[in-house]
């Protein structure tokens, strides 16, 4: 892997240089904001621990790692947002975060994004414990997910201009929705389990590639200059919804007699907050054409 990655490292490197302009001369410099990076770091490094924890067999919510990793997590966080609210130049801009339009982006990139990414990733054991499918069979399972996924998101990145940004999330996120509750079902009669799995890990895939152009580019027009910044925390939303929700999944269903039917009632309340989310949808900026 180390004889791949270098020759890549430095193509980007080459590449960059050769290709990305140099800043103009007497162009403004933002002074760094240290304070900012290390309370965010500290927030999100506590956080992580914390969930990861959690998805522990022997984890408590009371246990002394998990309550300290929170304690932490909340209080660097809090200190975080205190800081940019009050820093000439923050690392983060508030309206970046919470502002309008951004704030409900975020939001839906972490639960229709992340949220489903992260029950998707749970379909091959809820396939073992549930029905007795061996790993091979249920590792397979997530390949007509990612072919829907694929195939969706070319599709809808090339009608975005004309969609806008709000009809593929509707879509996209009642259709997800509609995946998990046919995933917490049992089987219709003569259907295989696997069939049945396989085809509503399919319907997950097609809602999960029409919101993902929206939802990544979503809000974008309001700040061009600024789509690095936006982007980075379009993929911190993403990234934050799957563990908090395979961390919570996994701590239940390893404490429960019953895993099979534990993950089926998981994926109700998965698909019930799919639903909820919809009504965030509204506030996302919509935007036709190129922005």
């Amino acid at each position: 892997m180390f004889f791949v990655n270098v020759p890549i490292g430095l193509a980007v490197i080459l590449m960059t240089l050769r290709y990305v302009p140099r800043d103009p001369d007497g162009a403004a410099h933002r002074s760094p904001d240290p304070i900012g990076m290390a309370l965010l770091g500290i927030g999100l490094v506590g956080g992580m621990l914390g969930v990861s924890y959690l998805g522990e067999r022997s984890a408590h919510v009371w246990s002394p790692l998990f309550v300290v990793a929170l304690i932490v997590a909340v209080f660097a966080l809090w200190m975080f947002f205190r800081h940019i609210n009050s820093a000439a130049n923050p690392f983060i801009a508030p309206r970046f975060i919470h502002g309008p339009g951004f704030g409900a982006v975020n939001l839906i990139n972490a639960l229709l994004g992340g949220v489903t990414s992260g029950m998707v990733a749970l379909v091959p054991i809820y396939a073992i414990n549930r029905y007795g499918i061996d790993a091979l069979g249920s590792a397979t399972l997530l390949v007509a997910q990612g072919v829907a996924s694929i195939i969706l998101s070319i599709a809808a990145a090339f009608v975005l201009r004309r969609t806008g940004h709000r009809r593929p999330l509707y879509f996209g996120g009642v259709t997800i929705g509609i995946g998990m509750l046919l995933l917490s079902l049992s089987p219709v009669a003569g259907i295989p389990p696997y069939a049945w799995l396989a085809s509503s890990a399919f319907v997950i895939g097609v809602g999960y590639g029409a919101i993902n152009p929206a939802s990544r580019n979503a809000g974008l027009q309001l700040a061009p200059e600024h789509s690095a910044t936006v982007a980075a925390l379009r993929s911190m939303s993403m990234q934050i919804g799957p563990m908090t929700t395979i961390s919570i999944a996994t701590a239940v269903i390893a404490h429960s007699d019953h895993r099979g039917d534990t993950e089926a009632w998981i994926y109700v309340l998965a698909a019930l907050l799919i639903f909820a989310a919809l009504s965030f949808i509204a506030r996302v900026p919509e935007h036709y054409g190129a922005w």
